[in-house]
């Protein structure tokens, strides 16, 4: 049933059948790859083995076919027909559950078919087997904002992802027949197309033009724009692979962002997905289903997975790799876990590097869920003995601050003029002939992009730090109100406290660092912030009660360091941006933030607001509406932008005026004073500038300009 089909610069693709009456409209494979579903525009349903040969077809009764998908054994599929979703084996088509929208869009069947998720209308459903093939509605449900068009379940059924048309992909953590909502994100085009890694850890998304690569905890790892609608999405088991078709095109990328090739159609694809082994690529064409081989003899990646090439250093919680090569096992030893490197730094280096190490050693060892702890795979360079090492080795800073690195470059294995270059990296291969190959990072401080005194912001390494948040009893406490004059008072040690509030007003009081990481554009970001502990104490205690939302405005502070010294970090890289993507910058820094609700915090029984400081928002890592709007507005108001705070029913956002503003989508603003006040929302990441939740759109708001 094979047929070869030319092709010179991509894989070899096959006909693996075109004896199909209509168009093919979705695909479905078994986990070992023995049985194929396809469902097509005529209503029809077949069975086909591995190698093509139908085994058998059968019209399905009901509106229209959108998807398909196949039971473990090949024994039956379900197809969502618009109506309702149909149960259809050799001898039956049978409607087990009807859709009173007649917009059954998407099914997706479990590995071992007790629990079946789908989309019907704007609803996301799990469905369980009770016996006989019947599948029932469970208690629990999830309401989008427009019709669902596509739903994945991992391979143990633990996670659903769905997408809907209301521009958002939702994923929830499914517990038996419980549905727990975790998050959505916006991609600002109706979703088409999802797909799940087995165990939740990437989504792949298409929507509109894009598509999506989405890691488990919501944050956006890349978007690329293949040039065509996209119409279908599928990740390989193995996690290497995303194929993606849009228009009658079908590309592969590595989970990288990477595009590995790409080939064109004779007719537009509607549904591709990867093989359980990840060897190649179903493709339904028109009428015909083709499969195309992968043939890609890198690690997914591009790249040979023996040793580590050269390309930016990467680090972030779900990943360690080298750009150019994703092999954990120059990390971390693949039999016991524990890592394969030792990290060096010089006896006299800086504490930045010391610190640097430990946030790198602690996010190695938690890569590979070993039990050591960090210091003990941290060396000084007098204790590093290159003859007896038999670990690959990450140094850390020059040859000025580490012996090692001194070495390398008399030596002449590093090339690298680290007088000029600090803040750089040195990939080497094995300089001692030893088997081990060496990873220089130099000059952590070099990535400072403002200081100011004791405040300092530097772009750092990602690594993965605990979120914190404040005890209940931190938010009662009210000594004092932060006023303009609160900044002429005498501040001997210029940590930002005056000395009558400074526990230690001679110094010597210590630092407090935060984290942050976050996409910029297609650009990882991470920033360190350093603050005085003093600093950061003082806003602890500073809990003015305000009775009127109107006063919340106080809480954006004259003279804030942290907001001034965080506005000069976001100058810095903006330079050359126009103002809406300054604007877009922040607002998405400001988004990733982890929102938690201020219902976890009682009074006299009662739930009540407790709007933070800036500085409290940013070294807890979280907050709610009134946190993060204050937060944003600060930080755009230091950078010079006109901002606002908007008040709306149970709900608070952040006004920004944007002159000239002209976004190629609708955009939601509010006129005060002569200005529009574009609405920003701060509480889930993928909001652009002027996009507001539908529940909020004509509702009574309220204006508070930031003086």
């Amino acid at each position: 049933m094979f047929a070869a089909v030319s092709s010179s610069s991509v894989p070899q693709r096959t006909v693996v059948n075109n004896n199909f009456e209509g168009s093919i409209k979705s695909i479905s494979i078994t986990p070992d790859g023995e049985y194929i579903a396809v469902g097509t525009t005529n209503n029809l349903a077949y069975l086909l083995s591995k190698s093509g040969e139908i085994i058998w077809s059968k019209k399905v009764s009901g509106n229209l076919l959108h998807s398909i998908s196949i039971s473990s054994d090949g024994n039956y599929v379900i197809a969502a027909m618009g109506d309702g979703f149909y149960y259809v084996d050799k001898y039956e088509n049978r409607l087990f559950q009807q859709s009173a929208s007649s917009l059954a869009y998407s099914t997706f069947l479990n590995t071992n078919g007790e629990y079946l998720a789908v989309g019907s209308g704007y609803t996301v459903y799990m469905l369980h087997d009770y016996g006989a093939k019947k599948w029932e509605y469970v208690r629990d449900s999830y309401i989008t904002g427009s019709v669902v068009s596509s739903v994945a379940l991992t391979s143990n059924s633990d996670y659903l992802v769905a997408g809907s048309k209301d521009m958002h992909v939702y994923f929830f953590r499914c517990n038996n027949s419980y549905l727990n909502y975790l998050w959505r994100y916006n991609v600002s085009s109706f979703v088409y197309s999802v797909s799940i890694s087995p165990k939740g850890d990437y989504v792949a998304v298409g929507a509109g033009s894009g598509i999506f690569l989405i890691d488990k905890n919501g944050d956006l790892l890349w978007e690329r724009k293949p040039g065509n609608s996209i119409n279908s999405v599928s990740i390989s088991s193995d996690e290497r692979y995303i194929a993606v078709s849009a228009g009658s095109g079908i590309y592969l990328y590595n989970t990288k962002g990477d595009l590995l090739w790409k080939d064109n159609y004779p007719s537009s694809i509607d549904s591709v997905i990867v093989s359980p082994k990840s060897n190649y690529i179903l493709v339904g064409s028109g009428k015909v289903l083709y499969k195309q081989d992968i043939n890609d003899d890198s690690n997914g990646n591009g790249e040979s997975t023996n040793r580590l090439n050269n390309g930016r250093y990467v680090l972030n919680p779900n990943l360690i790799n080298i750009q150019g090569n994703k092999s954990n096992s120059w990390w971390i030893d693949p039999y016991t876990g524990n890592p394969n490197v030792v990290i060096v730094v010089g006896a006299g280096a800086p504490d930045e590097n010391v610190r640097t190490a430990k946030l790198l050693a602690t996010a190695i060892i938690n890569n590979g869920n070993s039990k050591i702890e960090s210091i003990d795979i941290i060396k000084l360079d007098i204790e590093f003995n290159s003859v007896t090492n038999n670990k690959n080795v990450i140094l850390l800073g020059g040859p000025v601050d580490n012996s090692i690195v001194k070495d390398l470059v008399d030596m002449g294995v590093s090339t690298v003029d680290w007088a000029t270059s600090r803040g750089e990296w040195e990939w080497i291969a094995d300089p001692f002939a030893k088997g081990y190959d060496i990873l220089i990072i130099s000059g952590p401080e070099e990535g400072v992009l403002a200081r100011n005194g004791q405040f300092v912001v530097r772009e750092v390494l990602p690594v993965p730090v605990s979120k914190t948040a404040p005890t209940q009893e931190y938010y009662f406490k009210r000594t004092m109100v932060v006023e303009d004059s609160f900044y002429n008072l005498p501040d001997k040690d210029g940590d930002g406290v005056p000395d009558k509030y400074d526990n230690n007003p001679n110094g010597s009081g210590g630092s407090s660092y935060t984290y942050f990481s976050w996409d910029d554009n297609g650009q990882l970001r991470t920033w360190e912030l350093e603050a005085p502990y003093d600093y950061i104490n003082f806003y602890d205690k500073a809990r003015p009660q305000y009775d009127s939302v109107a006063q919340w405005t106080k809480f954006i502070v004259p003279n804030d360091k942290v907001s001034e010294i965080l506005s000069k970090a976001f100058n810095k890289i903006s330079n050359g941006y126009t103002e809406e993507e300054k604007v877009s910058l922040v607002l998405k820094f400001v988004q990733k933030l982890e929102y938690k609700s201020d219902d976890t915090i009682t009074r006299d029984n009662k739930f009540f607001d407790y709007p933070r400081y800036p500085t409290q928002t940013l070294f807890d890592r979280t907050g709610d509406c009134e946190d993060t709007s204050i937060l944003l507005a600060a930080l755009l108001n230091e950078m010079g932008k006109d901002v606002s705070l908007i008040h709306l029913p149970d709900h608070m956002a952040t006004g920004v005026y944007i002159p000239k503003f002209n976004p190629n989508y609708s955009a939601y603003y509010y006129t005060l004073s002569g200005k529009e006040y574009y609405y920003c929302e701060t509480t889930a990441k993928g909001w652009k500038i002027g996009q507001i939740p539908e529940e909020y759109i004509n509702a009574t708001a309220r204006i508070y300009e930031i003086d």
